[in-house]
């Protein structure tokens, strides 16, 4: 995908990369979908998009037409490949290798085109609509690798745990032939020190560590339902009632994954229910602050985006815990994912939901503080 221009970044209204119809059509002439094109101007922070691991690689360009007009509105889009289906090279070439936060060994680029040869992609001047959809799956793959990373270091650093000894634990844990695991308060002395993961700050960053790490799984799984239920679904009512979701939770998702995943049953999802109901609330408090503090300040949404979006993420990660507590105790005597039991399951979600949904109120509260000082920063 190539957004952004150097003199751009990310203002993509002033985007100059010019669009060149094979044959010198005027406007409305030969803007059809499929029409050949000529692609001229240099884009940057091309992630992925310099390699070896296949033999031709397409770029989807944002362009603006000689007649388009002004702003993000005159954008169109174009399909770009490095080798033409003649086998010729076409006339793009690598700027310059580039580091993006966060982001290795995906060979990010910068890219000029020099009348390189294209095909028109959609509509005109509604390039930036057709590229978003891109983007939204982008986000959503970024995410769901942002939540396989967790995962992983979650994995690492239970290992570890368990594995690095230092000195000898206060309380020493029994461990029964069943699995389950009790305190102890005999400790003997012994010449081995004990496993890290007895101590009780250790525990607490390890259960924090499961806790997110299994609600982003969930919700991970349950954001890349979305785009296939919001077409496929054959109730129209939930198709349409799809769409906000699948606009708002990959980015949500994006944001959330990367930043540092029988009987008696009504009685014990009762308190689960209950510790689920104020971070629920959160959410329309959070529309609520941004709109007031939109109303003495036009800038304040923009200054309070990044709680609102970790502040929904919050919620969702109260949401998934509360599911993984209902579907432990529903579903005991079933086979679950991970190789670990329903009670195991059930541990972790109850300590995100015991320890953690305050974070949801933080970000509330962040952005509810319009007046709050952001002073510039000088050069």
């Amino acid at each position: 995908m190539c957004l952004t221009e150097p003199q751009a970044d990310s203002d993509l209204g002033l985007e100059r990369t010019r669009d060149d119809l094979v044959g010198g059509a005027t406007a409305g002439a030969a803007a059809v979908n499929g029409a050949p094109v000529r692609i001229s101007g240099g884009k940057i922070l091309i992630s992925g998009r310099l390699h070896d691991l296949t033999d031709n690689i397409v770029h989807r360009v944002l362009r603006r037409l000689a007649y388009a007009p002004a702003g993000t509105k005159g954008l169109s889009l174009a399909s770009v490949p490095k080798l033409l289906l003649d086998g010729r090279r076409n006339t793009g070439f690598c700027g310059g290798i580039e580091k993006k936060t966060g982001i290795k060994c995906s060979g990010t680029y910068q890219r000029r085109f020099e009348q390189a040869e294209g095909w028109w992609i959609g509509e005109p001047s509604r390039g930036l609509v057709a590229m978003l959809l891109a983007v939204n799956a982008a986000r959503l793959h970024v995410g769901l690798q942002g939540a396989g990373h967790r995962q992983a270091a979650t994995q690492n650093a239970w290992r570890h745990v368990h594995g690095q000894r230092q000195m000898r634990a206060a309380i020493r844990p029994t461990i029964h032939p069943a699995g389950s695991i009790a305190a102890n308060s005999a400790n003997p002395a012994t010449a081995r020190p004990d496993p890290i993961a007895w101590r009780p700050a250790v525990r607490r960053i390890l259960w924090t560590l499961q806790a997110r790490t299994d609600a982003c799984g969930l919700v991970a799984h349950q954001t890349a339902l979305l785009p296939g239920e919001h077409e496929h679904h054959p109730d129209a009512v939930r198709r349409a009632a799809t769409a906000d979701h699948v606009a708002l939770l990959p980015p949500v998702a994006k944001a959330l994954f990367t930043n540092p995943g029988h009987p008696g049953a009504q009685t014990q999802l009762a308190p689960i229910a209950d510790a689920l109901a104020a971070p629920l609330q959160a959410c329309p408090a959070l529309q609520k602050a941004v709109l007031a503090g939109r109303e003495a300040d036009a800038a304040w949404p923009l200054r309070a985006a990044g709680d609102v979006l970790h502040g929904i993420g919050q919620v969702l990660l109260c949401w998934a815990w509360a599911r993984t507590a209902g579907c432990a105790l529903t579903q005991a005597q079933a086979p679950l994912p991970g190789g670990r039991n329903a009670s195991q399951w059930l541990q972790s979600a109850r300590f995100g939901l015991d320890w953690l949904p305050p974070q949801a109120q933080v970000h509330c509260l962040r952005a509810g503080r319009a007046g709050a000082a952001l002073p510039w920063l000088a050069a």
